[in-house]
């Protein structure tokens, strides 16, 4: 999954795999393994490859489809309910946050009828 994320983000911003190599630092068959082979970045270069992207490192493993992490001022303005919704939904498949959306429209939809 990380390595078709990179390759992606690379290919967005017109990078090549040598280029790449030089803003991080590393050796270019490094960006290669990353991209065909599977091979997991250490920790360190994971956050180098997130803060050049400007992307969380959640997106880059694969484990969120929300490319940036909310900043502190969108994150203070929800409530506990909602920061606990979200952060369920992060333990959940797509399936599940796809019915979860369902049931919670279902449930507006209820609260709409009963408004009438």
């Amino acid at each position: 999954m990380f390595g078709t994320i990179l390759k992606k983000l690379r290919k967005e911003n017109h990078i090549t795999q040598a280029e790449l190599a030089n803003i991080l630092n590393l050796d270019a068959s490094s960006i290669s393994k990353y991209e065909k082979a599977g091979v997991l970045p250490a920790a360190d270069v994971l956050s180098k490859v997130a803060k050049y992207f400007n992307v969380s490192t959640d997106y880059l493993l694969g484990l969120s489809d929300n490319e940036k992490e909310p900043t502190p001022e969108e994150w203070d303005s929800l409530n506990d309910i909602q920061k606990e919704i979200i952060a369920l939904m992060g333990n959940m498949s797509q399936e599940s946050q796809a019915e979860l959306l369902k049931q919670a429209q279902y449930q507006i939809w209820l609260e709409l009828q009963n408004k009438d």
